[in-house]
């Protein structure tokens, strides 16, 4: 019991590190010769540009909670979820298609 509220705190600990943290820069992941890459303009806490499916595509912010940076785009939405300081994992939800997550990292 002991081991799990240790893990507990840090896990909460390392949320609450990155909750602060600027989102401003470019994210990317996923160029691999299968992969889908994505690209993630963020300037100012907002969607500057969002590469995806070999096209750029308008975004909005949708929210905020710790850690993470959630938005949509036409026919779907994603959320960055704060990995380290200049890494991240996305999750991609696109109506019909199945959920698409990967890592990126921070240019």
């Amino acid at each position: 019991m002991k081991k799990f509220l240790l893990i507990a705190a840090l896990l909460g600990f390392a949320s609450a590190a990155f909750a602060g943290e600027n989102w401003d820069g470019t994210w990317a992941g996923n160029w691999g010769k299968s992969g889908d890459g994505v690209q993630i303009i963020i300037v100012n806490d907002e969607i500057g540009g969002f590469y995806y499916h070999g096209i750029y595509m308008d975004g909005g912010r949708t929210d905020e909670a710790p850690g993470t940076f959630s938005f949509h785009f036409p026919g779907g939405n994603a959320t960055l979820t704060r990995a380290g300081d200049k890494t991240a994992h996305i999750v991609i939800h696109q109506s019909g298609k199945p959920d698409l997550s990967f890592d990126v990292t921070k240019d």
